[in-house]
């Protein structure tokens, strides 16, 4: 092997490495909290990734900078500023 899952996790390649038996616990949460994210936020990071990955990176800097700007002044985006800093439960997420 080229390097064990130590150096892959250290180098960015992996971000958790698990022993066999507890995989499927690690991927059930982390599939539960990736679908804890708004559904808004989640449609609006894809449509970001498609636009930064044809666009160069003083064009990218400008575009991301002002989506998030946006972001923050939605229902949806206004609701999990609160919500995170009240420490409550945005709508979205299962309780």
């Amino acid at each position: 092997a080229l390097f064990d899952t130590a150096r892959a996790e250290r180098i960015g390649l992996l971000t958790e490495v698990v022993a066999p038996g507890d995989l499927d616990a690690t991927v059930n949460r982390v599939v539960h909290d990736h679908l804890q994210a708004a559904p808004g936020a989640v449609a609006d990071t894809k449509a970001l990734i498609a636009y930064v990955a044809s666009h160069d990176l003083e064009t990218n800097m400008i575009y991301t900078a002002d989506r998030l700007a946006d972001a923050w002044e939605t229902e949806e985006g206004i609701e999990g500023i609160n919500s995170f800093i009240n420490k409550g439960v945005p709508s979205w997420r299962v309780k």
